[in-house]
């Protein structure tokens, strides 16, 4: 969270001076205040997907020796924290999509180019 406020605050109160190298500088900034956005977006999420199982065996244990197929509810929360923490980094930062495309394109590269060959040899 400080991370977050710190960038906030030095990239409103920097201003632009064309010519004086600040452009570059205020890029830097914006850049750093996108990346703490999107750290302490997967925080939240990861907090929000492992303090439920915590507060359920330290205040509500009873619950869990009564029945323990509420329990598995954790679980649930815990493949969906691993599912959804790349989606959140894919959302929130365009240098992550931009490398997928290029990892996907690669791979479809390399696919018909497999394909290619295999027909090839299949028709001599």
């Amino acid at each position: 969270m400080l991370i977050v406020w710190k960038t906030y605050f030095s990239a409103r109160s920097q201003t632009i001076i064309p010519g004086d190298g600040k452009l570059m500088a205020q890029k830097t900034l914006q850049r750093r205040l996108q990346m703490a956005k999107m750290l302490l977006l997967t925080f939240a999420w990861t907090v929000l997907c492992n303090v439920p199982y915590f507060v359920l065996v330290g205040q509500f244990g009873w619950v869990l020796n009564a029945d323990p197929i509420s329990g598995l509810w954790q679980q649930v929360l815990s493949t969906s924290q691993y599912a959804f923490t790349p989606c959140i980094l894919l959302l929130s930062n365009v240098e992550y999509r931009s490398r997928l495309l290029q990892i996907l394109r690669r791979m479809a590269r390399a696919k018909s180019i497999s394909h290619g060959d295999s027909d090839g040899a299949a028709h001599t």
